[in-house]
Formats: C-alpha cells, structure tokens, sequence
C-alpha cells in the first residue's frame, strides 16, 4: 500500500472512530476540512452520510445516499444504510426495498437480512417473516439470530407458549444472548408469567445496565399495580436510551392513567430539548397529545419539527389530522395525500381512506382499500372502511357483507360448575374485576371515555374464576360459529374453523357518563361485549351498544344498523369488523365488561 493510501486508511478510520464514539459532530468537521478530492470519495461521502444520520440530520443524510446509490447502486453497504435512513424518516416500505437490494447484492449481508426482518415484525406482517426465514434459513442456519427471528414471529402472532419454549432453548445454547432472554422475558410477561418475566429481568440487569431490560421490567411492575416502580424503571430506560420510543409511549401512557398531567409528556419535552433532531420522538409525543386532546400543545410541537424539516412526513400526516379536527378536511386531504404518496404506510393509507370518504371521493378511497386489503387481508380496520364505503354507495352490496342476520348474536353466559345461578356467579366477577381497576382514567390508545380499562391479558391472570370465565366464553363461541354459514369468497366467513382461541381479554369499566366511541378490533376474527354488571336505567337511548356507524360523524348517511340494550350475563358475538359503540349514560351505578377477540386456528369447520 502506498504512502497516499495509508494516510487516506487513517483519515477513514479516524472519521469513522468520531461516528462510533458518538463524536458525529467532529466527524463533519474533519470531513469538512478535507480537499475537495478525497471529499467526492464514496467512501468519505458514505462517512458524512452516516454522521448526518447519527446527528439527527436525516434529510441531509438521504441526499448524499441517494447520490451515492445513482453512481454506486450495486454497494451492498450504501444501499443497507440508505434504507437505515428510510425506516428513520418513517418510509419502512423504502427501508425494506433498500435492505432487499442489499441482500440480493450480497445474499450473506446479516445487517441487511436483520434489518428487513425487523421491519417485517415491526410491522407485523409475519407471513413475510416467515417466508424471509425460509428463504435464508441455510445461509444464516448457524446464526442465532435466525432461530430468535422464529422465536420474534411466534410472539408477534400471540403463540406465547411456542415463542417462549423456542426463546428458552436458544438462551440454553447461548446463555449469553441477551436479547433472546428479553424476548424470553416478553414472552413470559405476554403469559402472565409476571413473577418470572421479573425475575428473568433482575438477572440481565444484575449482568449489564439495559435500557430494554429497564423497560420490559417496568411493563411488568405495572401489570403488577405497582406504579411508582414502574415509572423509576421507564425513567431508567429513557436514562440509558434518550430515545427509547416504547419506554416513552408507556412511561406517559401509565402517568396519563393515573392522572399524573403534572409529569405526562415531561420525558418527551425533556430528551426533545437536548435532542431537536429526534423526529420519531417528536412524532410519537405529537401523537400522544392529540389522543390526548391537548391540541394547542400538538401545533406548537408540529411547528417545531416543521421548521426544523419541512418536509417530515409524519408531522405532517399529524397536521393533517389536526386539519380535519378543525373541519379542515379539503386541506387535510390534500395533506393527507401527499404523505400516502410519500411513504404509503398502513396507517397513512387509513387517514387517507377517512378523509376521502368525508370529502365523498368513494372512488379514491376504494381504490387505496383494495391496495390495503392485498397487502392486509386480515386487517378488519380496513375490512370496516370498506363496510362503510359499500353503504355509502351500494346499500344491498352493503347488506349483504354485513350478514346481519347471521353475524351479531347475544347469548347469555352458561352457569359454570360450582354455581347455582348465574347472579352468584356475576357477582363474584364483579367483584374481582372491580378490584383490578386501579388507574383513574382510559387508556391514552383506547376508545372508551370516562372510565378504566385493565392491562394485559385478563383470562390468563390464573384467577380460578377467570377461568370458568374463559370456559364460558368458548362454549359460547362454539355455538356461534356452528351457526354461521359457509362461504369462501367471504372475508369473515371463509375463516371460519371450530378450531379457535382467545387472543385477547380485558375488563371495562365505565363510570357516569361513559361510553364507547364508534371502532372495531383492527387483529381480531369475532369479537365480544360481555356484560358483568351494568345500571338499571339503559336504554335505547342511554348505554346500549350500537352496531354499523363509523367514527366519521356523516350525519344521516350513516346511521347505526342494529342496537342493543345491554343486561347483566349477556355475551353479544360479532365480526370483529363490524364498528361498535356505545351511548353515554346517566347513573352512579358502573357499566362493567369483560371483552374478549378470538381468532381462528386454520382448520376448516366441519361438522
């Protein structure tokens, strides 16, 4: 090697050693000072493209990526780190292409393959995973990684039991992965494992200070109830990882709960004043102050961004929400539009959909619904926006998706073994579900007003009660699928199976003046609303549930198809597609509920 290029080995390896060390800013210095010459150098660009990432200047790191993909695309490294940018600024669709075209260059590229699987899981689009893994499985078979990825897959498809088991045995292989041990400890929390989840947890942190140990720790300390560790623990995590998005999301989610408004969003507001260029925080923190209708808030902080990147998507998708808010919807569509463009995420996809179907561009909305339904086909949000285009404009086609008739039944509870009468049995659930509401008010994400919601998984607490809950519940769901009839070309209805489970179950509890708004369960087969105690004056009028009008307040044009006043020990069954709500009442007495989603396990149903 010659004396030139020694020296130049030496300014990359000390340019490098900057970004490493967390030194960005000297990084652009050094560059910065450098000929013009060795600046053009890809490899050099590469640098300065990296630094801008790590200093928060995405946009200025995507301009050099993208100059350096037209004169280089067959780099395997520029296009893996260009999609690093893209997943940054939010284009996860881009962030995947770029990790493809990576892998494709160079089939052994592990930080490509581990990217584009991440982004697969993130978004939950777990056949794609699993296809993925198929495809590389020989390639990185002596990798770790590989069977924690199938370990990652089974947890995000709620197979909790399966995803631990396979987590317990990679750590038994490699008992220093300290990420398969978080999985591991996700998946036990996920069970209601909570002792052991914890235990798990103190073991890593006895090991090494971890920011996703500090988190998971905190997830279960309040599952627990035991809200001021809790929130020490997400403290911990955000110490470790200022920009640790979930330990945000659930730090200001619990103190918003408990109505802590002295402390919520102070973490956020706190990392976003030492780190402006922290977009998806900011991203995240404007979210969190819509849903919590803390407007004003939200525009100063969108501002802010937008000064800073004018052209950030996900502000301005957040704008754009805020426009409609205001009744703004012809410039909120346009906004709207504009980033679906741009990124054509899910979510960009449904505020679009919203805002096309209240500005009466039907043909608009069906067309990004079809693109949906292709790429989610088991999505029921996109299934319900669908229902409502089809009775905005073909009220018998409408009709006949619906299946009304067939597809919302009530029941009332089977009497489990050990009760005399469903009263005792109901009074008994009152009484322990009442016990296990201990916030003060809704989740942040959730669509009930003026009441608590339980976290976590509530028929896998271990209660023996809860358990002849449970049996009561799938007996009741047997009986209606047997009922449904058959059709394949049905998106309900072609997954019917006599083979199902219970993914999800909480507890509801509504106070004077509760009520539900208009939603469905986006991961859900069947649904329920099951009704413990609830006031003595419902009605029509006050407290029932109501089924077929969505959120999107259209007046005449969409009113509700079906309404049901509920009574105590009654179980109503429905597509989880199907939008539902509920009236405020007037009463001190409680509304109390115990839902539940169940999914089908692939198994055709035969009788």
């Amino acid at each position: 090697m010659s004396g030139s290029q020694q020296q130049f080995q030496r300014i990359l390896q000390q340019i490098t050693s900057k970004i490493q060390s967390n030194e960005a800013e000297k990084a652009i210095s050094i560059i910065e000072a450098l000929p013009t010459a060795i600046k053009q150098h890809p490899n050099v660009q590469h640098l300065q493209a990296l630094a801008f990432k790590v200093l928060g200047q995405l946009p200025a790191s995507l301009l050099l990526f993208k100059q350096l993909l037209s004169q280089y695309p067959n780099q395997a490294e520029f296009q893996n780190n260009a999609g690093n940018v893209y997943k940054d600024l939010g284009n996860t669709k881009l962030a995947l292409e770029h990790y493809l075209k990576a892998l494709n260059l160079k089939s052994d590229y592990l930080d490509a393959f581990k990217n584009a699987m991440l982004v697969h899981i993130e978004e939950a689009d777990y056949e794609s995973a699993r296809q993925m893994l198929n495809a590389y499985s020989m390639v990185f078979s002596k990798h770790p990684v590989t069977q924690k990825f199938e370990a990652d897959v089974l947890l995000g498809q709620k197979q909790y039991e399966s995803a631990a088991n396979l987590y317990e045995l990679i750590v038994q292989q490699n008992p220093s992965y300290t990420v398969a041990k978080l999985g591991l400890a996700a998946a036990l929390r996920l069970s209601e494992r909570l002792s052991e989840a914890k235990m798990l947890l103190l073991d890593v942190l006895n090991e090494q200070a971890s920011a996703n140990a500090h988190y998971q720790f905190g997830l279960c300390l309040f599952e627990d109830g035991n809200y001021e560790k809790a929130e020490h623990a997400f403290e911990q995590a955000i110490l470790l990882k200022p920009s640790y998005r979930a330990a945000h999301n659930q730090l200001n989610e619990m103190l918003w709960q408990l109505n802590s408004m002295t402390k919520f969003g102070s973490s956020y507001q706190r990392v976003l004043q030492t780190e402006p260029d922290l977009s998806q925080l900011r991203e995240d923190y404007v979210d969190m102050l819509i849903n919590a209708e803390h407007y004003d808030l939200a525009v100063e902080q969108i501002e802010i961004g937008l000064n800073s990147t004018p052209s950030q998507s996900g502000l301005l998708a957040a704008k754009s929400m805020l426009l409609a808010n205001q009744q703004n919807y012809e410039e909120a569509y346009e906004l709207a539009k504009q980033v679906w463009t741009e990124r054509q995420s899910f979510r960009d996809g449904i505020e679009f959909i919203k805002l096309a179907i209240k500005m009466e561009d039907y043909q608009a909305a069906s067309k990004i619904i079809d693109k949906l339904k292709a790429e989610y086909p088991e999505n029921q949000l996109v299934q319900a926006y669908h229902a409502t285009c089809l009775k905005l404009t073909d009220p018998n086609a409408y009709q006949e998706f619906i299946m009304l008739s067939h597809s919302i039944k009530a029941f009332e509870l089977p009497v489990p073994e050990g009760y005399d009468c469903l009263e005792m049995f109901l009074s008994d659930l009152k009484a322990l579900l009442s016990s296990m509401h201990t916030t003060n008010t809704r989740p942040l994400q959730q669509t009930l007003r003026k009441g608590t919601q339980t976290p976590g998984r509530l028929l896998e607490r271990g209660e023996p009660l809860l358990n002849k809950l449970k049996w009561a519940y799938e007996s009741t769901v047997s009986k209606y699928i047997s009922a449904l009839p058959d059709d394949d070309q049905h998106p309900f209805l072609r997954r019917k199976s006599k083979h199902f489970k219970i993914t999800g179950s909480w507890s509801v509890k509504l106070d004077n003046l509760g009520f539900h708004v208009n939603h469905v369960h986006p991961d859900g087969w069947i649904s329920s609303a099951c009704y413990i105690a609830v006031p003595d004056n419902l009605s029509e009028s006050e407290g029932c549930i109501r089924f077929g009008q969505s959120p999107l307040e259209l007046g005449d044009k969409d009113t509700p198809d079906l309404s049901i006043t509920p009574q105590a020990g009654q179980l109503v069954l429905f597509p989880s597609f199907m939008w539902h709500g509920t009236l405020p009442y007037h009463s001190e007495q409680m509304r109390l509920t115990a839902p539940f989603d169940v999914v089908p396990i692939a198994e055709k149903y035969n009788d």
